[in-house]
């Protein structure tokens, strides 16, 4: 029996023990002394007694489930969370959750009886609140949903009956759906008509569905256009709902979602999606804007990353099985992944200004991961290891900035750093030759037996190098990684070669059209600054002059590439 179950019974025992103390001072008769001693002893023996047995007797309601779960904090403050969203309304309702602490059962019993009703009350407060406090109501609902679920969990742990738990989850799913759909129609929802659609719909709560996702867009275009909304807010709103919708319940996974029950993605559901962030139009009424891309991205690595859903993983390796490295999903996913990646260092490691040096382990690490997987040959696997070569290249671009004071030095031996104590000069080797050696077999493309992937990546990964450091020293930059010293000591160079000069262009960097190394972005002054580019640029080609009145020297680094 668990610690919670004997505390309750000794509870319901000093319960007993106070409704018979109370019956026997009913029942008992008065008794007549005879003498002032006999008298003063039995009052004596009355007042042991009491002191003996008598508990201060209470009703049993929430202050003794308050009692047996003092020592559960996390658990109590949650249950008091989820209490407190009725606390406006009708009395009946008070009396119904006060009247289930009266029945004899277990703890986890009169739980989850008590989230039964409150589901009831929720589930009614949303059809009948009016428009003017829907906000506030469904804020404070949204307030609730980690404390409601952790309680939930706790339910699943020790209460045997499954199916009541399921039909907990099955109606908070609902809410939470009702929730999001009032927000994204920005709370003009009428007579419950939203929410009992939702509830027709999603009755067996199958969300990994596209067709249900159209719907549920048509529910809320349809209200926000009888609101008389513009057709550009009504895109973000639905925007917005595609993002929230896949990442709250398309997607949810047994790990990061009701914990303990297991939830399988249906095929078709991720594959349709795959396709619509890959750029198939006739998935969804809309297309998904770059952020949109992003966000599904995120939540599709997120699974296979978690290394979840072995289905999600295999669609994604079969849909890019027609892509190349320069494949607009398969950047998406480098990007993604990069983005993971520097938001876990920032969090996890020292940030980048307190470290010292390079981890030279790492980059050797990372240039022999790549060769592997890219004689492996899963591009799933290959674009994943690009975006963590990527992030520290990121990092060397900040330490190599750093061996460009005049502190340090590059030689023969490594670089050293160099500082003055008093007049007295002070140096210490900040990488060796052979730590420079290393870190830059991951940038050299000659060699042996390099396959031609391997080398575009290689041959890439040096052109970010040179795009970070010239953000950082400007053209600078690319006078340093063309040194001979810096050659020397790392093994490659940003230049041109004698056989690339011969040959007349750098491969793997488009000479035809320069503007192929600008990101285009879905955005209208973007846009517009760059066709105003391509002309300067055009222009510029055929009179061998550039315009430098109206030449925007930010793009300078890509005119140079070119």
């Amino acid at each position: 029996m668990s610690e919670e179950e004997n505390m309750w019974d000794k509870l319901e025992d000093m319960q007993e023990i106070n409704k018979e103390i109370e019956e026997i001072k009913d029942v008992e008769p008065p008794r007549n002394q005879e003498n002032e001693d006999f008298v003063v002893v039995e009052q004596e023996q009355e007042e042991k007694k009491t002191e003996a047995v008598v508990v201060e007797e209470i009703k049993f309601q929430v202050t003794e489930v308050y009692a047996i779960l003092w020592s559960h904090e996390d658990l109590l403050c949650g249950f008091v969370d989820v209490l407190s969203v009725v606390y406006d309304h009708s009395k009946r309702d008070l009396e119904n959750m006060n009247n289930v602490w009266k029945e004899k059962l277990s703890l986890h019993e009169h739980v989850a009886k008590i989230l039964a009703i409150v589901l009831d009350v929720v589930e009614r407060s949303l059809e009948i609140t009016l428009v003017e406090n829907m906000k506030r109501k469904v804020d404070h609902l949204s307030s609730i949903s980690q404390a409601f679920e952790y309680v939930v969990q706790w339910l699943n742990q020790g209460y045997p009956n499954k199916d009541l738990i399921k039909d907990l989850n099955r109606r908070w799913d609902l809410l939470k759906l009702s929730m999001l759909c009032i927000t994204a129609t920005k709370y003009q929802t009428r007579n419950g008509v939203l929410t009992r659609s939702i509830k027709e719909r999603f009755a067996n709560c199958q969300f990994d569905n596209v067709d249900s996702l159209n719907a549920l867009s048509a529910l809320v275009q349809n209200s926000l256009n009888q609101d008389r909304v513009e057709g550009n807010e009504v895109n973000e709103v639905l925007q917005w709902l595609a993002q929230n919708y896949v990442g709250v319940f398309g997607l949810k996974t047994a790990a990061s979602y009701h914990h303990e029950i297991a939830h399988t993605i249906s095929n078709d559901f991720a594959e349709k999606l795959i396709q619509w962030i890959g750029g198939r139009s006739d998935t969804l009424p809309f297309a998904p804007t770059s952020f949109t891309k992003m966000e599904i991205g995120s939540q599709l690595i997120s699974i296979i990353r978690k290394k979840e859903h072995q289905n999600v993983r295999n669609l994604l390796m079969q849909y890019l099985q027609a892509c190349n490295l320069n494949n607009e999903f398969a950047v998406l996913l480098v990007r993604v992944q990069e983005h993971f990646l520097h938001f876990r260092e920032m969090v996890h490691r020292k940030r980048l200004e307190q470290e010292d040096r390079p981890d030279v382990q790492k980059f050797t690490r990372l240039s022999e991961t790549l060769k592997e997987k890219v004689k492996n040959r899963s591009l799933l696997d290959i674009l994943l290891i690009i975006a963590d070569c990527k992030m520290w290249t990121y990092y060397l671009s900040h330490y190599i900035n750093r061996t460009m004071t005049i502190s340090y030095a590059y030689g023969d031996e490594g670089i050293k750093y160099f500082w003055l104590e008093g007049k007295e000069k002070r140096t210490r080797m900040y990488l060796s030759a052979q730590d420079c050696a290393k870190i830059g077999q991951l940038y050299r493309c000659d060699q042996n037996g390099i396959t031609e992937m391997e080398r575009q990546i290689r041959q890439g990964l040096k052109y970010y190098l040179m795009v970070e450091l010239w953000k950082r020293k400007g053209s600078t930059a690319a006078l340093h990684l063309n040194d001979k010293k810096f050659k020397n000591l790392f093994g490659f160079a940003v230049g041109m070669n004698n056989n690339q000069q011969q040959s007349g262009r750098i491969k793997n960097i488009p000479s035809n059209d320069i503007f192929q190394l600008l990101e285009h972005c879905d955005n209208q002054r973007l846009d517009s600054a760059f066709k105003e580019m391509h002309s300067a640029f055009t222009k510029a080609f055929i009179s061998n002059q550039i315009d430098w009145q109206n030449f925007d020297r930010k793009r300078f680094i890509h005119f140079v590439a070119g």
